[in-house]
């Protein structure tokens, strides 16, 4: 039996992490939340499922020509988190930023448990706050995304799976469950299996990539592991959350354009300038600092990930590798960070490692100089944070604003609850006035633009100062005999088509 006392907590240091993140709770936790898109159809997909509704019924119409705004469906994972929250609170952007702040907590106390797993317990500690308390990180969180609970499942996939030893039986059923639903949350996670299934087959054809072969047991673990982890999942997203086809066809829309070595180098550099905008810039002469830490910081990753692989890799490595390949490979830009955020552990960890290359006879001195630079870094961070907390309390440039509102409002009570309504941002349309509602590309011409409209039967057509579509304008000022303004304010237009209306 475990004997816990209160000594025992104050001294454990995932308690003091766990006080330290509390203020997580609190920064920028939002009653908002900006134009976006995917936000909205996760939101609408969570109010589905708890209301009992097919999850992909969200009156999002997916316009083939644009695939760009997002497939007909996301997968289900984290709409089903959210479901609870938005049967419980409705559209509340405040709960919904808290809870995501609880996962984004729980994120950092898995990335502290695995780093204390290769690091001194105080390394360990400001590692994980320097992920927790990165003023990206806290700028991001706001977004109501699949990112930080994916991260946070993905990590804790991956600890349970290298460091905790469990009954056979036991262990294969939750981490079956867990891989499951991480694939389920994002395709992405399909790497946590295709990283065991590698490191079998390597085992089986040369057994020499880790230095030392797999027991007849721990492989035979690995393969019941993959085979329940695929039928789970194949279960949820086939019998229980079924998704439509052409949502899966809309994925591969990104890669019909094949691997290309420019593309390759392209998301090479666009990532690495991702890491090094972790590192807020700094304001007049000590930009410097700003410069040195994020060039220092990308050079001691490159060295770490280098010593791991021509010392001794393991399948935190392969995971990496596996990982990183894909984000190279796949044909899209614009993520930020966010889509590096899984692997931020792992990159911290090679930080470290990259360190341990560097020579010194006195060891204290290195750590001394890693404790100096993590203290610098934090140091840099504070800026950024306090900027966020500033500037919490406004209202972001997006659907909260009052002008959205109204005519959010105006829709609602004025439109055909089957209505289709072209709109620069139809997932936030369909979420905010439950109404249908596409997009179409910037590059459309105008005649292209009205055989789109006729083809998902358009009723109306709403105009955003804001995000200007100048494609679209050309088709307002070209077809105004067909088109009768029905509601404006300072940032809205509202046309109704005269000759293809519902009402």
């Amino acid at each position: 039996m475990v004997n816990i006392t209160k000594s025992s907590i104050l001294k454990d240091p995932f308690f003091w992490l766990l006080i330290i993140s509390l203020p997580l709770l609190y920064i920028n936790v939002r009653p908002d939340h900006d134009w976006g898109g995917d936000f909205a159809q996760y939101i609408k997909q969570a109010e589905n499922i708890a209301n009992g509704n097919p999850y992909f019924q969200t009156k999002y119409v997916f316009n083939e020509a644009a695939p760009v705004y997002g497939p007909p469906a996301y997968p289900p994972g984290f709409s089903i988190l959210l479901a609870p929250v938005v049967k419980v609170w409705g559209l509340s952007f405040q709960v919904l930023t808290i809870y995501q702040s609880v996962f984004l907590i729980l994120f950092g106390l898995i990335s502290f448990g695995f780093f204390k797993k290769h690091f001194q317990t105080w390394l360990s500690v400001l590692l994980a706050l320097m992920m927790l308390y990165n003023p990206w990180i806290l700028s991001f969180k706001s977004e109501i995304m699949s990112d930080i609970v994916f991260s946070f499942l993905f990590i804790l996939t991956f600890y349970l799976y290298r460091f905790r030893k469990d009954n056979r039986l036991f262990r294969t059923t939750y981490l079956g469950l867990l891989i499951a639903f991480t694939i389920l949350l994002r395709s992405i996670g399909l790497v946590l299996p295709l990283a065991l299934t590698l490191r079998l087959l390597s085992d089986f054809i040369r057994g020499k990539w880790f230095n030392k072969t797999i027991n007849k047991e721990n492989r035979k673990f690995d393969i019941s592991l993959l085979i329940f982890s695929v039928v789970i999942f194949a279960l949820l997203k086939y019998i229980v959350f079924p998704l439509p086809l052409v949502s899966e066809a809309s994925y591969l829309n990104f890669l019909s354009e094949g691997f290309s070595l420019q593309g390759f180098l392209s998301n090479l550099s666009y990532y690495l300038l991702m890491i090094k905008n972790l590192f807020p810039t700094l304001s007049g002469e000590w930009i410097f600092l700003s410069i040195l830490l994020s060039s220092f910081v990308i050079v001691l990753i490159f060295l770490g990930i280098a010593r791991q692989a021509f010392s001794n890799p393991g399948f935190i490595d392969l995971v990496f590798a596996v990982y990183v390949l894909i984000l190279l490979i796949y044909p899209y830009q614009g993520s930020g960070f966010r889509f590096l955020l899984p692997v931020f552990p792992f990159l911290m960890f090679y930080l470290v490692s990259g360190v341990k290359i560097i020579k010194t006879e006195n060891q204290k001195v290195k750590e001394k100089t890693l404790l100096v630079f993590m203290l610098i870094a934090l140091l840099t961070f504070a800026p950024g944070i306090l900027n966020i907390i500033k500037k919490q309390d406004t209202v972001k440039e997006g659907p909260h604003k009052p002008k959205s509102q109204e005519v959010f409002r105006f829709i609602k009570n004025n439109t055909n609850e089957n209505a289709c309504i072209a709109f620069i941002r139809p997932r936030v349309l369909a979420l905010f006035t439950d109404r249908y509602s596409m997009g179409t590309k910037y590059q459309d011409s105008v005649q292209e633009i009205g055989k789109q409209y006729q083809k998902y039967d358009v009723d109306y057509i709403l105009q955003m100062n804001l995000l200007y579509d100048n494609n679209v304008s050309n088709y307002i000022s070209a077809n105004r005999e067909n088109l009768e303004l029905v509601f404006k304010n300072n940032d809205f237009n509202l046309y109704k088509m005269r000759t293809n209306s519902s009402e």
